[in-house]
C-alpha cells in the first residue's frame, strides 16, 4: 500500500472518529441520567433522602455526577465515612467504610448496634466479640447521630483496627457525668477514667491494673485512675 492510501486511510479512521465522538457528545451526552444508586455498607438511606441531601429535584445527568462532591456532602449530612463512584452508564454506588459494628448498647429497652460513627449497624456478625457501652440515660440514637461523639468512640474504632486483642479483652465501658468504667474481660474489678479518655490511656490504665491485680489487690471492686494516684474501693456495690 502506497503512503499516499495509508495517509487517506488514516484520515479517513480520523473523519469517523471524530464523527462518532461529535455524535456522542451532542446527542447521547444531554441524555444520559442516573438510573440507578446501589448503597453498599451499612448506611441506612432511601433513594428519597439522598436526592433529599444532594438536593436533586430530577434525576441528574449521568456526566453532571461528581463523586469527591457527592461524598463530601453526604459524609457531613451523615457523619459516615464515605465513598462514591459512578459506572457506566447509569449507575451511581454509595459505599460505607465503616467496619461493621463497634459495639452494642440498650436504648430505650431496645438492644442496638453502633458504628464508630454513631450509626445504627442493621446486620451483625455473631462470631464478633463487642464491648457494651452504657450511655447517661439522656443518650439516644438520634443525639448520637446529631452530637459530636465522644472522643473515646472514635479512637475505639482504631483500636479495634490496630490492637484487635486488646479491644476484644473490653467487656464494657459505663458512661457517668464525671467518670467512664472501664471493665476489662480478664480482670474482676472496674477502672474509673476521665470521661475525656483516651485509649492509649485505657491500655496504659490496663497493664497498671493488670500489674496489681496479679499482685496484691486481687479484691479491689473499682481501682480510680482519675488522678496521679491510683485509689483502691474494695467495698463493692453500686458504680
Amino acid at each position: 500500500m502506497s503512503k499516499s492510501k495509508v495517509s487517506q486511510f488514516i484520515a479517513t479512521l480520523l473523519i469517523i472518529f471524530i464523527g462518532l465522538e461529535g455524535v456522542f457528545f451532542l446527542y447521547l451526552v444531554p441524555k444520559v441520567r442516573l438510573a440507578r444508586i446501589s448503597i453498599e455498607g451499612d448506611l441506612l438511606l432511601s433513594n428519597q433522602e439522598i436526592f433529599s441531601l444532594l438536593n436533586w429535584n430530577t434525576r441528574p445527568l449521568y456526566f453532571n455526577l461528581r463523586p469527591d462532591e457527592i461524598a463530601a456532602t453526604l459524609r457531613k449530612a451523615t457523619g459516615e465515612d464515605i465513598a462514591v463512584r459512578k459506572e457506566w452508564p447509569d449507575h451511581l454506588i454509595i459505599r460505607s467504610l465503616s467496619r461493621g459494628a463497634l459495639f452494642v448498647s440498650s436504648i430505650n429497652d431496645h438492644v442496638i448496634y453502633f458504628n464508630e460513627h454513631g450509626g445504627v449497624v442493621s446486620t451483625v456478625d455473631a462470631s464478633e466479640v463487642l464491648p457494651t457501652v452504657i450511655f447517661m440515660p439522656d443518650v439516644d440514637e438520634k443525639s448520637l447521630k446529631n452530637n459530636k461523639l465522644p472522643e473515646w468512640i472514635i479512637s475505639l474504632g482504631k483500636l479495634k483496627r490496630q490492637y484487635a486483642d486488646f479491644y476484644k479483652n473490653i467487656e464494657s465501658i459505663t458512661q457517668r457525668a464525671d467518670s467512664i468504667y472501664l471493665k476489662f474481660r480478664d480482670m474482676p474489678f472496674f477502672v474509673r477514667l476521665n470521661p475525656d479518655f483516651s485509649i492509649k490511656k485505657a491500655q496504659h490504665a490496663y497493664w497498671q491494673t493488670k500489674q496489681i491485680f496479679e499482685s496484691r489487690f486481687a479484691f479491689s471492686r473499682i481501682l480510680d485512675m482519675r488522678g496521679s494516684e491510683i485509689v483502691y474501693n474494695t467495698r463493692g456495690g453500686r458504680i
